[in-house]
C-alpha cells in the first residue's frame, strides 16, 4: 500500500511539474529573449560581417614592410611575432602577412592572411588555444593596423626564405597544419557556420526514474522526479558539466521517441532466436551472444537516446550545478545544451580563492550563463561565509564574470586561473547595512590576484579602533592597468579621529620613472608626538599631503628630475607616516638636471620651500660641475673637484621664536650669492699589507652677505693620512641548518684617519646653508675603526652566494677640540661608537 501510494505520488509530482512547465512555456519568448540576448560586454566581432574597429598591434624583433602587388601590401617579421586582434592573440617565432582591403557589406574591411611558423601559438577571448608548428589563419578588422618593433624596415622582403615557403603555401590556396591524426586546422577570423550544418552535440548521460510526457510545442519530454542526474561531455577546452536535482523535465529533439522505437525494434528482432534451429544454425547463434562482459558494457536504445537527444532540462528542487572548481545551488533552472544558456533563480554560486584556499560564495536572485566560460548575476551577494546573513558582503545589482583560463582543445588547463570581471553599484555591507559604495568596477585577474592587496585593524589609545585596507586602483575605475604601473587605494578609519583616503602610484618606462603618493584625512583628534610633548591640537581638521617625484631621461644623456611636496602641518607626516617622517628624504619641491660627461657631472639645481612650517634653504638656482675621481696622467695620484655657484636662501620655519635665533647664524636672510670650490688630490700607496692613502684637500668659498653684515671670504685646508688592512679566514666545518650557517668567513678590517686642519673663519660666523660646506671646522684629530664580518653561503647548489651573517663595528675619534659652536664644547675631544 505504501509503495503504491508512492508511485501515485510520483506520477502527481510529475503531472504538476508538467503543468508549471506548460505555463512557464507560455512565455517562452520572454525565457527566449533572455537566453538569446546580445550581452554587448561579452562578444567582439572578428568575422567580416561584424568587422571590429579595434586596432590590430602587430610587433616583431625584425620587420620588413613592402607593397607586394597592386591593394596587397605585405610584411615579412622575423623574431617574436607578435599579433593581438580584439579578441585574440598570435604568437610565433616568424611570420608573413598579407593585408588588402576588401568590400563586406558595403564596408571597406583589411583582411590580413597570416603564416605563422615556429611555435605558432593562437589564444582566443575565452582562453581556448590552438598550438601547432605551422598556422595560417585569416583575421579581419575595420581599425588600424599598428606595426612595432626593433627594427622595422621599409624594403622588400620577398627573398626571405620564410616569404618563399608561405608564398607557396598561399598559391596552392591551403589554410590549413597538419595535425598529428591527419586533420585539418582551418581558422579564419571567427569560425563560420555553414548553411545547413549541424552543430556538434556533446553526450549527455541522465539517470532518474522517467516517463515519457506529453508534447511541449512539438517536442517530445521525460519527465523525472525523486532524483534526476544529468552529465554532459567536456567540449573542446572546455568542462564537464554535472547537474543533480530532485525533479525534471528533459525536452527531447523531436524525433528522439521515433528513433529510439525504431532502435528498440531492431535490437529484439536482431536478438529473437528462431524456435526450431539445426545444430549448425544453434552452434552459429550461441558463437554470435555477446560475452557477459560485453552484455554489461551494451547500453540500451533508450541509454542512446538520451545520450544523444536532449536538448534542454528545466529542473526544480536542490538543483547543484558543478562545472570543473564551479559550483552553483539552486531553487531553479533552465538550460538550453545547446546554447550551452541557463537561467537560474534564487542561487548560491561557490568557488575557491585556491591562492588562500578560502571559498567564495555568490548569492544571487538570478544567474545567467552566458555561455559555458561566463555567468551574470544580478542582486548578487559575495561573501567569504556560507551563512545566508553573513556578517560582512559586498552587494552589487550586477556581477559578470567570465572565465579566461588558457586551455588546450581537450580540456587540459595550461596557464594559471584567469578571467575578467564587471561590478555595478558595489556597496560593502556589515551586518546588513552599507557602509561603502561604488558604482562600476571592471578588471582582470589571474590566480594569486585580488582586487584588495591588503586588510588590517588594530586599537591604540592614541587612533582608537583602527582598520586599513589596501585595494589596487585600476580595476576599481574599471580600467586596465598599465604596464609598468602600480596603484594603490588608502581606504582607513581610525576610531579617535576620522576617515582617512589615498592614493600611491609607481610607475617605470625605459625613459623615465617615478611616484605619486596622496593622502587626505577629516582629523577631529590630537596628535600624540610621543616622548615630554603635550598632545598636540591640528590647525585644521582637513589635513593631508601630495607628492610626487618623476626622473625623465632625454636625448644626449641628460637627465632631469622633478619633484613637488605638499604637507598640511607639520605634524602630519610624523602622526600618520612616521617611519617615512624619520628615514626618507626631506621633502622639499625641486627641479635637478644633470648631465653625466665620463667621470664629471655638470648640473643645475631649482629648489624652493612651499611647506612654510618647515626650515629650508632655497637655491635660486644653483650650478654645480664635480669631479668624480680623475688620475692624473700615468701617475697615482687622483684628483677631485667640487664647485658650486648661484643663489641661496635660509628660511625659517614660521613657528621659530625670534629670540630664540637672534644674533646667531641661524637667522633667516634674503638672498645670498654664494661661490665654493673643493680640490682634493690623493696618493693610494701599499705598504706591507697596509694599504696608505695620503692626501690635501683646499677649500675657497665666498658669500656676499654674513650673519653680522657684508661679504665674507673663507680659505680651509686639510692634510691627512688614511689606512687600512685586512684579515680573513675560513671555517670550513661549520654547518647549521637551523641558523641556515654553511661554512664562516671572518673577515676583520682595522683602519684609520689622521688629518690636520686650518680655516679662517668660524662655522658660527657663517648661515648654515647646507651642509658639508658652512658646516666644516678646523678641528685636528685622528679616527680609529676596527671593523668585523661574519659571512656565510646561502642558496644550495649551482646557486651559492656569499652574504653577511653578523656584523660588529667599533669607532673610537679623539681630537683637540679646538671648535666651540654656541660657546659649547661637544665632543670634550674624543668620541666612541659602535654598533
Amino acid at each position: 500500500m505504501i509503495k503504491l501510494f508512492d508511485k501515485l505520488a510520483s506520477k502527481l509530482a510529475a503531472v504538476l511539474l508538467v503543468l508549471f512547465v506548460l505555463q512557464a512555456r507560455s512565455f517562452g519568448g520572454e525565457v527566449e529573449q533572455i537566453l538569446n540576448a546580445d550581452y554587448e560586454a561579452l562578444e567582439q566581432p572578428l568575422s567580416p560581417e561584424s568587422g571590429g574597429y579595434e586596432p590590430v598591434t602587430v610587433w616583431a624583433k625584425l620587420g620588413y614592410v613592402w607593397t607586394a602587388s597592386a591593394g596587397t601590401q605585405a610584411m615579412v617579421l622575423l623574431g617574436d611575432f607578435r599579433l593581438e586582434a580584439c579578441d585574440r592573440t598570435l604568437t610565433s617565432r616568424d611570420a608573413v602577412i598579407w593585408m588588402r582591403e576588401v568590400e563586406v557589406n558595403g564596408q571597406k574591411t583589411k583582411q590580413l592572411d597570416i603564416f605563422m611558423e615556429g611555435g605558432s601559438r593562437i589564444v582566443d577571448v575565452t582562453g581556448g588555444v590552438t598550438m601547432d608548428e605551422l598556422l595560417y589563419v585569416t583575421v579581419y578588422t575595420a581599425g588600424r593596423v599598428e606595426t612595432l618593433g626593433e627594427s622595422i624596415s621599409r624594403c622588400d622582403g620577398s627573398e626571405q626564405a620564410i616569404y618563399q615557403r608561405a608564398q607557396k603555401l598561399r598559391q596552392t590556396g591551403v589554410r590549413a597544419s597538419e595535425e598529428p591524426g591527419g586533420e585539418k586546422i582551418i581558422i579564419h577570423g571567427r569560425p563560420e557556420v555553414v548553411e545547413g550544418e549541424i552543430r556538434e552535440r556533446r553526450a549527455i548521460l541522465i539517470r532518474g526514474n522517467f516517463v515519457v510526457g506529453p508534447k511541449l510545442e512539438g517536442r517530445p519530454v521525460l519527465m523525472g522526479t525523486d532524483g534526476v542526474y544529468l552529465l554532459q561531455s567536456a567540449s573542446a577546452g572546455g568542462e564537464a558539466l554535472e547537474i543533480r536535482a530532485t525533479n525534471a523535465v528533459i525536452f527531447l529533439r523531436e524525433d528522439a521517441i521515433k528513433k529510439a522505437g525504431q532502435e528498440q525494434g531492431k535490437r529484439e528482432q536482431k536478438k529473437a532466436i528462431p524456435t526450431t534451429l539445426t545444430s549448425e544454425q544453434a552452434q552459429k547463434m550461441v558463437e554470435q551472444l555477446p560475452t557477459e562482459k560485453e552484455a554489461a558494457r551494451e547500453e540500451s536504445p533508450q541509454e542512446k537516446m538520451k545520450q544523444t537527444d536532449v536538448s534542454a532540462v528545466y529542473l526544480e528542487g536542490d538543483v547543484v550545478l558543478i562545472r570543473g572548481y564551479r559550483q552553483i545551488r539552486a531553487d531553479r533552472v533552465y538550460y538550453d545544451f545547446d546554447a550551452s544558456k541557463a537561467l537560474i533563480l534564487n542561487a548560491v554560486a561557490r568557488t575557491i580563492a585556491s591562492e588562500r584556499n578560502v571559498p567564495i560564495y555568490i548569492r544571487a536572485a538570478e544567474i545567467r550563463q552566458l555561455d559555458e566560460r561566463s555567468y551574470e548575476a544580478k542582486n548578487a551577494k559575495l561573501t567569504a561565509s556560507e551563512f545566508y546573513t553573513p556578517s560582512y558582503h559586498v552587494g552589487a545589482t550586477t556581477i559578470y564574470f567570465e572565465d579566461r583560463t588558457e586551455k588546450l582543445s581537450n580540456g587540459e588547463q595550461i596557464g594559471l586561473v584567469a578571467g575578467r570581471y564587471k561590478v555595478y553599484n558595489s556597496t560593502l555591507n556589515v551586518e546588513g547595512v552599507p557602509v561603502l559604495y561604488w558604482p562600476f568596477t571592471a578588471g582582470s585577474f589571474k590566480q594569486g590576484e585580488a582586487s584588495i592587496r591588503s586588510l588590517s585593524m588594530s586599537y591604540d589609545d592614541d587612533y582608537g579602533i583602527t582598520a586599513r585596507t589596501r585595494w589596487y586602483l585600476m580595476p576599481l575605475l574599471g580600467l586596465q592597468e598599465p604596464e609598468g604601473t602600480s596603484a594603490t587605494l588608502k581606504l582607513d578609519y581610525y576610531g579617535d579621529k576620522g576617515p582617512g583616503v589615498g592614493v600611491d602610484t609607481t610607475y617605470q618606462r625605459d625613459t623615465y620613472y617615478g611616484l605619486l603618493r596622496s593622502y587626505y584625512i577629516h582629523d577631529r583628534g590630537k596628535d600624540d608626538l610621543g616622548g615630554i610633548r603635550d598632545d598636540v591640537e591640528p590647525p585644521s581638521e582637513n589635513r593631508g599631503r601630495f607628492l610626487t617625484r618623476h626622473r625623465q631621461y632625454l636625448p644626449q644623456g641628460w637627465e632631469l628630475t622633478l619633484e613637488l611636496s605638499y604637507l598640511s602641518d607639520k605634524n602630519f607626516l610624523e602622526e600618520y607616516f612616521r617611519d617615512e617622517f624619520e628615514n626618507d628624504k626631506e621633502q622639499e619641491t625641486v627641479i635637478y638636471l644633470k648631465k653625466v660627461f665620463g667621470d664629471a657631472v655638470f648640473s643645475i639645481l631649482g629648489k624652493w620651500r612651499i611647506n612654510d612650517f618647515l626650515t629650508q634653504t632655497e637655491k635660486l638656482p644653483g650650478v654645480a660641475f664635480d669631479v668624480l675621481g680623475k688620475q692624473l696622467g700615468d701617475s697615482v695620484v687622483t684628483w677631485y673637484s667640487e664647485n658650486h655657484v648661484g643663489a641661496v636662501r635660509r628660511l625659517n620655519n614660521d613657528g621659530t621664536p625670534w629670540w630664540c635665533v637672534w644674533g646667531s647664524n641661524r637667522e633667516q636672510t634674503d638672498v645670498v650669492a654664494r661661490a665654493d670650490t673643493r680640490q682634493e688630490l690623493d696618493v693610494p700607496v701599499t705598504l706591507g699589507v697596509f694599504k696608505l692613502v695620503p692626501y690635501g684637500m683646499v677649500r675657497g668659498t665666498v658669500w656676499d652677505d654674513s650673519p653680522h653684515g657684508g661679504g665674507l671670504t673663507r680659505a680651509y685646508g686639510q692634510v691627512g693620512l688614511k689606512g687600512s688592512t685586512y684579515q680573513s679566514r675560513v671555517f670550513e666545518d661549520v654547518e647549521s641548518r637551523f641558523w641556515d650557517v654553511h661554512q664562516l668567513r671572518h673577515v676583520m678590517k682595522e683602519d684609520f684617519v689622521l688629518w690636520a686642519t686650518g680655516t679662517n673663519v668660524n662655522p658660527s660666523e657663517i648661515t648654515p646653508f647646507d651642509e658639508g660646506i658652512e658646516t666644516i671646522s678646523g678641528v685636528d684629530g685622528v679616527s680609529l675603526g676596527w671593523r668585523n664580518r661574519l659571512q656565510t653561503k646561502r642558496g644550495g647548489p649551482g646557486n651559492w652566494r656569499t652574504v653577511d651573517w653578523l656584523t660588529f663595528d667599533f669607532e673610537a675619534g679623539f681630537f683637540n677640540d679646538n671648535d666651540t659652536t654656541n660657546g659649547r664644547n661637544r665632543t670634550r675631544g674624543q668620541t666612541y661608537s659602535f654598533r
